[in-house]
């Protein structure tokens, strides 16, 4: 599932039910606005965030 999915909430409410979570919008969107360097870390943040949600699923 992959539709809206952009924050631990969706990603672990999704999580509990699909095999897989797919986000695009929320990696893709800070580089048209931010700079490479904040983009990037905003997108390593992200899947920080992403990851912890998604691993108290196990």
């Amino acid at each position: 599932v992959g539709f809206g999915i952009s924050d631990a909430a969706s990603a672990k409410v999704m999580g509990a039910v699909a095999d897989a979570v797919i986000v695009g919008s929320a990696f893709v969107k800070p580089f048209a606005t931010q700079n490479v360097e904040e983009a990037s870390a905003l997108a390593v943040a992200k899947v920080k965030e992403l990851r912890t949600a998604l691993d108290e699923l196990r």
